[in-house]
């Protein structure tokens, strides 16, 4: 009987076996197709994408030497207006949050990439009054006598010329304050005589 049971096991086992290897042969054969089927489409996809290079290349070296077209948009007068209200309101938001440094070079860059607006003597205007905020006078000086210089009938020309006026002598260079009074005083006292 033990004989028997065995046998019968080692049968059920053989069919376990059998269909085992019929399921995992199936699935291999399946994987195998959906691979050969990749494989081919990945082909086609390489051969056309060659194809579009050597396109490309025999193009290229049509046009080599050839001036190449920019096309650029014309901005009408009233956009750069626009443009340069809205940049000038950035720089603005510097000065309004009291960020000398960055205010600085946000109006600077604002006079030089905007020099006929309408507010490109405000910019030079505002770095003269950052200047005299962060107490350098010579360069708040500069600042008044550019705006001068590039924008005499500018908006800010008649402001910057009573600044400049109300602001003190510049020091002659290895004179302290004391001494420049001291040489004043000398020279009036001469032309009184």
């Amino acid at each position: 009987m033990l004989l028997l049971c065995t046998s019968v096991f080692l049968i059920a086992v053989s069919d376990e076996t059998a269909e085992m290897r019929n399921i995992l042969e199936l699935q291999y054969n399946q994987k195998v197709s959906a691979l050969q089927n990749e494989n081919v489409k990945l082909q086609t996809e390489m051969k056309n994408l060659k194809k579009e290079l050597k396109e490309r290349n025999a193009s290229i070296e049509e046009h080599k030497g050839q001036p190449t077209e920019v096309k650029t948009k014309k901005i009408s007068k009233a956009e750069k207006q626009e443009i340069a209200k809205k940049a000038y309101r950035e720089a603005l938001k510097d000065v309004d949050a009291e960020r000398w440094d960055d205010a600085i070079v946000s109006m600077e860059a604002y006079a030089r990439n905007f020099p006929e607006s309408d507010f490109a003597d405000h910019a030079l205007y505002w770095i003269a009054q950052i200047y005299l905020q962060k107490n350098e006078i010579e360069l708040a000086r500069a600042e008044l006598q550019r705006l001068l210089q590039l924008y005499p009938k500018g908006n800010r020309a008649k402001r910057a010329r009573a600044r400049l006026q109300g602001l003190p002598e510049p020091l002659i260079r290895g004179t302290s304050p004391e001494q420049k009074m001291s040489a004043d005083s000398t020279t009036t006292g001469e032309k009184l005589k």
